[in-house]
């Protein structure tokens, strides 16, 4: 039976990532077919979680409300420190 430490473990992954996919960047709602493709939207989508969680936002949804069109913005996420 598993301990309450990784049933919590498992619920933070579902909140965090896999809701936020779901519900705000709608990737069940996608019928992309092709492997590849998938692949590549999937890849797209964790880097944008990513990014916008490393730029120190909470909410994704406002995160791509506040910087969906300001590249000024944008593309500094993109710089990622060496080292």
């Amino acid at each position: 039976m598993p301990s309450q430490g990784r049933i919590r473990a498992h619920w933070g992954i579902e909140n965090l990532l896999h809701w936020v996919k779901d519900v705000v960047l709608g990737e069940d709602t996608h019928s992309i077919s092709a492997p590849a493709a998938a692949t590549l939207m999937a890849l797209i989508r964790n880097l944008s979680i990513t990014l916008f969680r490393r730029a120190g936002h909470r909410s994704i949804t406002t995160a791509i409300d506040l910087l969906k069109n300001d590249f000024s913005q944008l593309l500094p996420m993109l710089d990622f420190p060496s080292g």
